[in-house]
């Protein structure tokens, strides 16, 4: 193990082990901040454009998060937590760029540390039989350390070429899912069985096969939508909380019902951003009244408790901006935009990546959680995609500017003859 892939290791294995420092952070990110003066952040943002991106697009973000907490007169434990938050997925990003840039099968180590510490720091014990009493145990103890171990099988039988295996492996895991109620991470693995599924038979696409492909998956997806909805409703599988918003759903074979179920906290940020389009809230918007807590329990019939005095943003499209503003939500969109499109680019590249099944889960997880998860996923998950898309984009531009020297070579050697 080389020194690089050492510190990837080591961030990954310190994600778990909190400093409380203006808020709660991870000792990661206190290594991250420690080494940064010795990287050459100009050198960095030469080489990669894309990092360059996600930094100016998150600074934006930070100056329009401190207008909106002076205009909000936000308390200060909240906006030196929010602002934070930003900070830190910067200099996170800095470090994961700087050292998979040496190498970028480094996400590997990076990988591993993960799949370690929450095998081993997870909360609560590695017990099959609390499944029984509670449905939502295999999601937060199982899934978080299965996930990484699936992604590296998944490298390694895709880097010996058993690449319809990947396929195989991800469909099983994620259908795994669906049954014991991490119906989230399930369709994620579901999907990326898909795409790996395609990228590995060759086709080649043009715009008429990209329509008949997207509804003839739309069809098998929706028909596999049905079945799991009677499983659930018929004969118990999925757990209480399947259940329990199938069971509010006016028409359960609605998929966009049970998101609105599923996702209620998306929906009450919609009305937080129509009150304050322009400046937002503040650094966790204040709801001082209960209006957006009466929101949630009208629509889902249950509060979080860390919520309750927030606007719940549980997600990372509409919490921007409701909590930093129209700028705010911008630049963030901006920011993401740029990270999907490399990642569409890598994807349909006849380049040859060994971690592709890496960037697509990702790359899909990452598209969930901008649509449905905290805006704290901007310090936790958004670094590593964020540098692993940037690495091996830039990989990859590298590497068709070398094809087309050694073409343009060979063409001049043929036509000199």
């Amino acid at each position: 193990m080389n020194k690089n892939k050492f510190f990837l290791f080591l961030y990954a294995a310190t994600t778990r082990v909190f400093i409380d420092l203006v808020g709660r952070l991870m000792l990661a990110e206190i290594i991250a901040l420690v080494t940064l003066p010795s990287i050459n952040i100009r050198k960095l943002l030469k080489k990669f454009e894309g990092l360059k991106t996600v930094l100016v697009g998150l600074a934006v973000f930070l100056t329009a998060q401190i207008i909106s907490d002076i205009v909000n007169q936000s308390d200060s434990s909240d906006y030196l937590r929010g602002w934070a938050m930003i900070v830190f997925s910067m200099v996170s990003t800095i470090y994961l760029v700087n050292h998979l840039s040496k190498d970028s099968y480094g996400i590997v180590y990076y990988l591993f540390g993960l799949f370690i510490v929450l095998l081993i720091f997870g909360e609560g014990d590695l017990d099959l039989g609390a499944m029984a009493e509670n449905t939502n145990y295999f999601k937060a103890r199982f899934v978080g350390f299965l996930n990484p171990l699936l992604i590296l099988v998944a490298y390694q039988l895709y880097r010996k070429n058993n690449k319809r295996l990947v396929s195989l492996l991800f469909l099983a895991f994620g259908l795994i899912c669906m049954i014991l109620d991490a119906r989230s991470n399930g369709l994620i693995f579901i999907i990326s069985a898909v795409l790996v599924y395609i990228k590995t038979t060759g086709i080649r696409f043009s715009r008429f096969k990209i329509i008949l492909l997207g509804v003839i998956i739309s069809g098998i997806l929706y028909a596999g939508f049905i079945f799991y909805v009677n499983q659930v409703l018929h004969n118990g599988i999925g757990g209480s909380n399947a259940r329990t918003q199938l069971n509010m759903a006016s028409n359960p074979y609605n998929p966009f019902e049970l998101i609105y179920y599923g996702r209620s906290d998306f929906f009450v940020l919609v009305q937080a951003v129509a009150d304050k389009p322009i400046f937002g809230h503040g650094s966790w918007g204040k709801d001082t009244q209960g209006k957006y807590s009466e929101i949630l329990m009208l629509i889902s019939d249950k509060i979080n408790s860390n919520d309750i005095g927030y606007i719940p943003a549980h997600s990372v499209f509409l919490g921007s901006w409701a909590y930093a503003g129209i700028i705010g939500f911008i630049s963030i969109l901006v920011v993401f935009l740029t990270l999907f499109k490399y990642s569409l680019k890598i994807y349909k590249s006849k380049i040859k990546s060994h971690i592709l099944p890496i960037i697509i889960i990702l790359s899909l997880d990452m598209l969930w959680a901008f649509l449905f998860s905290p805006l704290g996923t901007l310090r936790t998950s958004f670094p590593i995609f964020a540098a692993i898309i940037i690495v091996e984009y830039k990989r990859l531009l590298m590497t068709r500017q070398i094809q087309l020297l050694i073409e343009t070579k060979s063409k001049f050697n043929n036509n000199v003859l």
